[in-house]
């Protein structure tokens, strides 16, 4: 439901900008929710990589350079999302609404999204 919501806040306020360039995060510890949701959605996703460098969770770093490098190519990212155990946060600002939904658990892996870094990227 929140990435319902997320995504029409975003078309609202961005009334240029087409759903099919809109594009979710989602880290390669997600549960298969996440790629599911996002297609029965009709919206893009990407895959964070992350591995035992990281503690298996997604770094603010991580989402700042996908979030770069997508919006050179065009794409508006707007969400980033586990969809497992969540801590969410929606503001407008830097990330333009960028809806972030971090892990404290993943299935998988049990691995800890770094909220601490994450959680003032998306709300600068």
């Amino acid at each position: 439901m929140s990435l319902i919501a997320a995504r029409q806040r975003f078309l609202d306020s961005h009334l240029t900008v087409s759903s099919e360039d809109l594009i979710v995060y989602l880290s390669t510890q997600t549960h298969s929710l996440g790629a599911k949701g996002t297609m029965i959605l009709g919206l893009n996703y990407r895959l964070i990589n992350v591995d035992a460098s990281t503690r298996w969770g997604v770094t603010g770093r991580m989402v700042k350079t996908a979030y770069d490098e997508d919006r050179k190519q065009g794409k508006w990212p707007f969400a980033f999302s586990k969809l497992i155990w969540i801590v969410c946060v929606m503001r407008m600002g830097w990330f333009t609404g960028l809806l972030s939904v971090g892990t404290i658990g993943t299935t998988s892996s049990g691995a800890n999204d770094h909220i601490e870094e994450i959680g003032p990227i998306s709300t600068s």
